[in-house]
């Protein structure tokens, strides 16, 4: 849990969920109450005890919610928090990753999710005895979709504490199918609750079912699992694909040697800054960086590697590899939309750039992101016609082109965290210095004013 963020949100709901834990042993101590409901705790710690990995996410699932619900049926809320608490906890020991934090938060998410949600049933129902189906369906439905969401919601926000993704996008990735199973535990629990002789073995025949419903989860989650594995395998082969392909496109044009995996980092970098959060555009800010000079395949080298300005017609022969570029990746059947972003990274905002005078926001966002970061690698490098220009010098051109050649937006982000994004490619390619002995040419960085242009 590297964030300040994450710390907080742990921390918070750790404190509101031992709350409601505290209340809610004291209200189990000094109110008597059947003790049937310790069967329902003894087989909701039992189902606590063989959760299923969520493939894809650092969380889990199990199949004790029926037993949770069934006791908040006839038992009431608090039973049913210290039910629940005590199964996360029994879940986390069964772990290998048994860290305070997470023992702490995987008992307190539970309290508050089931304590809270069953708060709703109790405000909205106006019996929950036995044999009373009008008056608990409805609210039993209520509780079930508030328990999914608080309990959802409160999880995909931990993962994005502790991963980065995006909640949202885990949510709707991982957890929102999970909804079935809830429903699946308020159906059992409304049956349970409602049989007119409520015994062991009632709870026996419903514990059977429980256990071969949970083998069959089980193993269609193990095949989730294996599928997500074996894409992430093919994901690595094609990202090393694009690698390979873009060395060979950095290795042709001698004079922009380093320039692409330089423009890699900075431009998802700055997308990350400008608020871009689905890990589909981040991957495609990735590839098109590492691609987006694939094009000059198409242009002689005695153009690329010239040691001068280029004339007119060669200049105009130069300004083909982006149309270029764009048309060969455009054949190919990438996951990500990366022809668009390699085909008008040379557009200009007020229309005068190449290939189709694109302007404003016409021009692809990613492009537009491309654009700022390609020109300001390209100024703080070394050319055959020039020196490198010190960062504060290649900002402050970059700047005056805000309105005019660049997206103001994407210029004014990239004004405030350049110095950190520069500072992270200098990083970056001191590492590789370190690996390898053979050194692409070096980036400039920022200039120790640069912070301040």
């Amino acid at each position: 849990m590297n964030s300040r963020w994450g710390r907080l949100y742990i921390a918070s709901v750790t404190v509101v969920g031992f709350g409601v834990l505290a209340a809610s042993l004291w209200n189990v101590a000094t109110v008597p109450r059947d003790v049937s409901w310790l069967l329902l705790l003894l087989l909701t710690l039992l189902a606590g005890s063989f959760p299923i990995k969520i493939p894809g996410v650092p969380a889990l699932i199990y199949v004790s919610e029926a037993f949770v619900f069934t006791i908040v049926l006839l038992h009431g809320a608090a039973p049913a928090v210290v039910a629940f608490a005590l199964a996360g906890f029994v879940v986390t020991l069964s772990r290998h990753r048994r860290e305070p934090f997470r023992v702490a938060f995987n008992m307190a998410e539970p309290a508050i999710s089931i304590g809270l949600a069953a708060q709703f049933m109790r405000l909205s129902t106006v019996s929950t005895a036995p044999g009373h189906f009008h008056t608990v369906e409805l609210p039993l439905v209520a509780m079930t979709v508030a328990y999914f969401l608080l309990n959802s919601w409160l999880n995909a926000l931990a993962v994005r504490a502790e991963t980065g993704k995006p909640a949202h996008l885990v949510w709707r990735q991982h957890f929102l199918l999970l909804s079935l199973n809830c429903f699946a535990g308020a159906s059992v629990a409304l049956l349970l609750a409602n049989l007119p002789h409520f015994g062991a073995g009632v709870l026996g025949v419903v514990a059977s079912v429980l256990a071969a419903v949970y083998v069959a989860f089980r193993a269609a989650m193990g095949r989730v699992a294996d599928s997500t594995a074996h894409l992430e395998e093919l994901n690595e082969l094609y990202l090393s694909m694009l690698e390979t392909l873009a060395m060979a496109i950095d290795a042709k044009d001698q004079a922009t040697h380093g320039h692409i995996r330089r423009v890699q980092k900075l431009a998802v970098g700055l997308a990350r800054n400008l608020g871009v959060t689905d890990p589909k555009h981040i991957e495609a800010m990735r590839a098109a960086a590492l691609l987006h000079d694939i094009g000059k395949i198409a242009v002689p080298e005695h153009i690329l590697n010239k040691p001068g300005r280029l004339t007119p017609a060669e200049y105009d022969r130069m300004k083909l590899h982006a149309s270029v570029g764009g048309q060969i990746l455009a054949t190919i059947k990438f996951r990500y939309p990366i022809a668009r972003i390699v085909r008008h990274h040379h557009e200009r905002w007020d229309g005068s750039g190449y290939p189709d005078g694109l302007s404003g926001t016409d021009i692809p966002f990613g492009a537009r992101i491309m654009s700022v970061v390609d020109c300001y690698d390209a100024l703080t490098s070394e050319r055959p016609y020039r020196a490198a220009l010190p960062a504060r010098e290649a900002l402050e051109m970059v700047v005056r082109e805000k309105g005019t050649k660049f997206d103001p937006l994407v210029v004014e982000t990239f004004t405030r965290v350049h110095a950190e994004l520069t500072n992270q490619v200098v990083a970056h390619e001191q590492q590789l210095t370190v690996a390898s002995p053979v050194m692409r040419q070096p980036f400039t960085g920022p200039s120790p004013e640069a912070a301040n242009p």
